[in-house]
């Protein structure tokens, strides 16, 4: 007897409101709806990340006003590398409990310094040696300015020992239809 009377008067005071009780789980889930829609839309699309590999060889191949333009549209912007060859390890630089890697890139054998301080990253750089490679992401802060060959990261985020090569030894060529271009 309990439970109807209790049940009669929430069904009561629902209908006081103006609006049956079976709607107002669906106003709920439809206001959170549009309030995450509406926060969402006001963010603004991402930034795009670039390819630092493809990045570090058309710096490298070219022409002085091709590096100046390079320069000058990819400083501070996001940039993933892969294939990292590892030739120095810094611990403790610029500060305690941050890494600085020496690395060369590949294809175009240049050295890009990756400036790592993140807990995740910190913990994947205790691990590395010299002529390791590893996958980073970061964001640049210098090209070209320290030394013309040289490329800064920081903050740079290390996402995982990675492999020296891709897997056929072609350069650029990592999926499987540029590899055979009849699959799909």
């Amino acid at each position: 007897m309990n439970i109807m009377t209790s049940r009669a008067s929430s069904y009561v005071g629902c209908w006081a409101l103006g609006v049956g009780c079976w709607t107002l789980p669906r106003l709920c889930r439809g206001l959170a709806l549009i309030l995450f829609l509406g926060l969402s839309a006001s963010r603004g699309p991402a930034e795009p990340v670039k390819n630092g590999n493809d990045l570090a060889l058309a710096f490298s191949t070219g022409t002085p006003v091709k590096k100046a333009e390079i320069q000058k549209s990819t400083t501070n912007t996001l940039t993933t590398f892969r294939y990292l060859k590892v030739t120095e390890i810094l611990k403790d630089t610029p500060e305690p409990g941050v890494y600085r890697l020496t690395s060369v890139e590949p294809s175009s054998d240049m050295i890009v310094v990756l400036t790592v301080a993140k807990p995740l990253s910190v913990k994947l750089a205790d691990t590395l040696q010299t002529n390791d490679c590893v996958a980073a992401n970061g964001r640049i802060k210098s090209f070209g300015v320290v030394s013309t060959n040289r490329i800064v990261l920081d903050p740079a985020t290390l996402s995982y020992k990675d492999k020296p090569a891709p897997k056929d030894g072609r350069k650029g060529v990592e999926l499987l239809n540029e590899i055979d271009p009849k699959a799909k």
